[in-house]
């Protein structure tokens, strides 16, 4: 009896060990954070001005990647977007009285050479956006927040080859917040506003642009209205 026991119970654990990983298979984790359906389902583009801390205020252009709800009213993005300008006068000359403070100059005939300083962000960005309103919705806020590779440049002949060109110019982890509206009385296509805020290392920026976006499908996974 005991030996036939065990044959049961050993039974028992093979069949048990045979269907986790067919229950692993058929639930993994893109199953269970719902990422298997996720279709490419819109695209839109952005553009309007960046706020820069003490850089020049900016135009910024952007590119997003809709790629439906994972789970209801959250949708994932992708986006691309990038700004150029230059640090404002009143930083750079803060930054050369620095200088002058730290050089020892008895005659006190010594001079520095002022220049621009240009710089620019890279953004390739991944975002969750909450969106109360249903697809069908003619109003559609929503709010969202990501994180992205942020491929900051900065080129001036004044700080060209020192440590602080090294430390300007970085590929750095960024943290972003989005919030906006969107208005859409046609089918597919809608028009909207959103304000966004970058944290980078030595690089914050804010950003208003105007979104335009066509949508392939109205119920974010990926089949057609």
């Amino acid at each position: 009896m005991r030996a036939e026991r065990r044959a049961r119970c050993a039974a028992l654990g093979c069949a048990v060990a045979l269907a986790l990983p067919a229950a692993a298979r058929a639930q993994g984790p893109f199953e269970l954070l719902g990422l298997d359906r996720l279709r490419f389902s819109g695209i839109s583009v952005a553009y309007g001005p960046a706020y820069p801390q003490s850089i020049r205020t900016t135009q910024s252009y952007g590119v997003e990647a809709d790629y439906g709800e994972f789970i209801r009213h959250c949708h994932v993005l992708f986006n691309v977007s990038y700004w150029g300008s230059r640090y404002t006068d009143r930083a750079v000359n803060g930054f050369v009285r620095q200088l002058k403070q730290s050089i020892t100059d008895p005659a006190g005939d010594d001079t520095i050479q002022t220049d621009h300083v240009r710089v620019s962000d890279v953004a390739l960005e991944g975002e969750v956006r909450w969106t109360p309103a249903s697809r069908s919705a003619v109003t559609r806020p929503y709010l969202g927040g990501g994180l992205g590779m942020h491929f900051v440049s900065a080129r001036s002949k004044l700080i060209d080859g020192t440590f602080v060109s090294d430390a300007l110019n970085a590929i750095a982890l960024g943290v972003s917040a989005v919030a906006g509206v969107e208005f859409a009385p046609w089918r597919q296509f809608g028009v909207g506003v959103e304000a966004r805020y970058v944290l980078v290392p030595n690089v914050r920026y804010g950003t208003v642009r105007a979104v335009a976006t066509y949508h392939f499908s109205l119920d974010g996974q990926g089949r057609a209205p």
